[in-house]
């Protein structure tokens, strides 16, 4: 388990380590480098639009699922008070 762990954080560093050296890398490339920086540009505002729409899916799905919880108690609480008074 140990081990795992090991290489784990090993992967993590190569991957930092690499996304690093790319983007300083593109950054001294100047004009060369602009079809790269628009490309990742474009993607990361693919992933923000996505990254939203999943936030606000669940968000709703949670609001409505509260929202069913609450009416459902409220309509059992009636029904019992109104049973034995």
């Amino acid at each position: 388990m140990m081990m795992m762990k090991y290489v784990y954080r090993l992967c993590m560093a190569g991957i930092i380590v690499f996304c690093i050296a790319f983007g300083v890398i593109i950054g001294k490339m100047g004009e060369k480098a602009q079809v790269m920086i628009d490309f990742f540009q474009c993607l990361n505002e693919i992933v923000m639009k996505l990254v939203w729409i999943i936030m606000w899916s669940a968000a709703a799905s949670t609001s409505h699922h509260h929202h069913r919880r609450h009416h459902h108690r409220q309509h059992r609480r009636y029904h019992s008070y109104h049973h034995w008074h």
